[in-house]
């Protein structure tokens, strides 16, 4: 009944089950940290002829570097006269001008027109070349991380020949008001953008495995000074002592090990001023866990609940590969996009059901028991 659309992140394989339906757009939840918060990211930067000059560029990063010197662009995207986006992001050349010398706050013209590729890379594996030639000074070709001032959706659901598929857009959208540049040369769900040799564009810079860039924002609604953004290479080196794993046997002829770290490990990074530890006596007292993923879902555990609990598992890893992007879903005709990247809570308890193992996990909150019925 169904064709299948296979996408692949970091190497791992995502099926979509496929069928004809709407274009479907994605937004964000917000939480007790600030309601125009945006959910973390990392933009891996990558130099494949000189591997030193490399950068993971946090979303905070990101636009403290749009706001200084007039470095920020936008475009106004008028194809729906009704609904204009004005798009706000930095020019490509800029982010390449981080990577492609010594000096991160300049773009090196003489080393562009000796010629090089510019790769850019989305979560969804999709990939596009520019040249540096192409590039030079142009503030028209713009890595946009915001749309009428708010976080770049999602992404959306598109059709073709009976066949859906997930087009994601968040965090990062290459956005042009250049009529010239088509479809195929504006990716959104920007992750990574790779200097290379000429010579060399069907190569990766650091491995067809490595996992794209996220952070696991950490907050604490009691203690605000109590936060941490936590990148994914932080997560795994908090897991090489710490990390747990569970089986997923559902499928005997497909089985999932999953690897990650228990719950209440990473409550621990923000209960007090200890993060290697998890405070007893505060979880005794009561407070609610709050984890939210990137589409807005979230789900409440209480501190008594997660206290010890090795099986609750926040998973990075899948079969030692990153996280599938996830699937698409048909419910009473409906279908919906259900993202499980970057991180999935798993857990080999049966009585716990799907509506609390949220996927795509983004952040983490403390939160007094008496917010529980509080919206964000």
């Amino acid at each position: 009944m169904y064709r299948r659309l296979v996408l692949l992140i970091a190497g791992a394989a995502v099926v979509l089950l496929a069928a004809a339906v709407p274009a479907l757009a994605a937004g964000h939840s917000r939480s007790s940290d600030g309601a125009s918060a945006p959910f973390g990211w990392v933009l891996q930067l990558r130099n494949a002829r000189n591997a030193k000059r490399t950068e993971d560029m946090t979303y905070l990063a990101f636009r403290a570097f749009a706001k200084t010197k007039n470095r920020e662009v936008t475009w106004t995207d008028t194809s729906d006269a009704a609904n204009p986006v004005v798009y706000k992001g930095l020019p490509l050349y800029r982010l390449v001008g981080r990577i492609d010398d010594k000096d991160p706050l300049t773009f090196n013209a003489k080393l562009a027109d000796k010629g090089y590729n510019v790769v850019i890379e989305a979560v969804d594996g999709f990939t596009v070349t520019w040249t540096s030639q192409e590039i030079k000074g142009r503030d028209d070709l713009i890595v946009a991380d915001l749309a009428n001032e708010a976080p770049i959706p999602l992404g959306s659901i598109k059709v073709k020949d009976d066949v859906a598929s997930w087009k994601p857009t968040w965090p990062l959208k290459f956005v042009t008001g250049d009529a010239n540049v088509f479809g195929n040369r504006k990716p959104g769900a920007i992750q990574r953008i790779t200097i290379e040799p000429l010579a060399a564009t069907a190569s990766r810079a650091d491995g067809t495995t490595a996992p794209y860039g996220w952070i696991l924002q950490l907050r604490n609604a009691k203690r605000t000074k109590f936060k941490e953004d936590m990148t994914y290479r932080a997560f795994a080196a908090f897991a090489k002592t710490n990390s747990v794993t569970w089986t997923d046997t559902s499928d005997a002829a497909n089985p999932v090990v999953y690897k990650g770290l228990p719950l209440y490990k990473l409550v621990g990074r923000i209960d007090d001023k200890d993060p290697k530890t998890f405070n007893t006596v505060i979880a005794d007292k009561g407070y609610n866990v709050v984890i939210e993923a990137v589409d807005g879902f979230t789900v409440t555990w209480t501190s008594q609940e997660i206290k010890g609990r090795d099986d609750l598992i926040v998973a990075n890893l899948a079969n030692d590969a990153p996280i599938p992007l996830g699937t698409i879903k048909l419910k009473d005709g409906v279908y919906s996009w259900k993202p499980t990247w970057p991180l999935k809570f798993v857990t080999g308890d049966t009585t716990v059901f799907n509506n609390r193992k949220p996927g795509a996990i983004e952040r983490i909150t403390i939160e007094p028991l008496a917010t529980t019925a509080a919206p964000f």
